[in-house]
This record gives C-alpha cells, structure tokens and sequence, in this order.
C-alpha cells in the first residue's frame, strides 16, 4: 500500500507537467491500491501550464492584460486544494495507513471545504492582482458539466488529523507569483 501512496504521490506532483499519464494513473490506481481511496478535486499551484483550467487560466489572462472567459454561467460551484496541501494529504494517509492498518478501505476525501463560484474565484484573482478592471467574459457554454463538485474532508480531519495547511488566499498569492516569476511578459503568448 505505501508503494501505491508513493506513486499516487508522484503523479500528483508531475500532474501538472504530466497531465494525460496523470489521468491514465489516476484511472487505474485505485483498483491496484486494495483499500486506498483518496479523494480529491481542483488541485491548483504553480506549474500547471494547461491553461483551459480556471486558476491558471484566469492567472494567464490577466498577466497578458485581458479578460478571463468563463465557460459556464459563472456560478458553477468547485472546491480547490492547494498542491502541497495534496502532497501533505497523501504523505498522511500513507503515514496513517502504514501505523493503522485498519483505516485500509475507508475512503478519504481531501480539500479545502471552502465551495466557490467560478465567479467568486476570478474575483478572488482579480483582487489578488490588483486588476478588478478585467471583469470576466461570461460564455455560458458549458452545457454537460457537474454543476456542483465539493468534498467534505471531515473523515480526513477526524480519523488523519489531516487539514489544509494553506487557506484559498494564500495558495492564491502563491499560485500567482510562480506565474509571474515564469511567464511575466510572456504570458500572452
């Protein structure tokens, strides 16, 4: 079990460079992984250059002096999670796992428990970077997505001791300079 953690792990932190091999592992793991099933949803941090997903979407727009397009209405709910605060989520199951060998086959739902907008995040964003100017385009052409995707880390906190290190803000602040540090200028391009 502590291998498959490992791996998990791994592939959570080469997700952003590795996105397809990511979601191929991803897909099959958990049925290798006897008793291992973390949950988790929008992961964001620096590095992830697949430009499609809000965070570094908004974070790309913005740096290039333009307005962030929402596929949807705007009012889509989703829950995020910081990428060390996924890496410390699965570092404590596999901690856990390995000295309570009766949490094998619970399921374990990480996140930051803190539901947004879509609009409520290009806000956020906007705020953070001083650029409340570049009110979003709102395209409301996302037809087939889940409208509401949240978890409730609860079990996590109660049976791990697990919770988030770093507050939606924080990572937010973050997450922005590694872009500004690496794409600065570049970011329209």
């Amino acid at each position: 079990t502590l291998l498959i953690v490992v791996a998990v792990l791994l592939g959570t932190l080469l997700s952003f460079a590795l996105a397809p091999l990511y979601a191929f592992l991803a897909d099959r793991l958990p049925s290798l992984a006897a008793g291992f099933s973390p949950e988790m949803l929008a992961m964001f941090g620096g590095g992830d250059l697949n430009f499609s997903r809000t965070i570094p979407g908004i974070i790309r727009a913005t740096l290039a002096g333009e307005r962030f397009e929402i596929r949807s209405d705007g009012h889509f709910v989703r829950d995020f999670l910081y990428v060390e605060d996924a890496v410390d989520a699965y570092l404590q199951l596999a901690e856990r796992l390995a000295g309570t060998p009766s949490l094998c086959g619970e399921a374990f739902n990480f996140s930051l428990g803190q539901p947004q907008t879509v609009l409520q995040i290009v806000d956020r964003v906007l705020g953070l970077m001083a650029r409340t100017d570049l009110a979003p385009r709102i395209l409301n052409q996302a037809s087939s997505e889940i409208r509401e995707q949240y978890l409730c880390a609860d079990l996590a906190a109660e049976r791990l001791g697990w919770r988030p290190r770093i507050g939606l803000d924080a990572g937010l602040r973050r997450t922005i300079d590694w872009y500004v540090q690496h794409l600065g200028g570049a970011a329209g391009r």
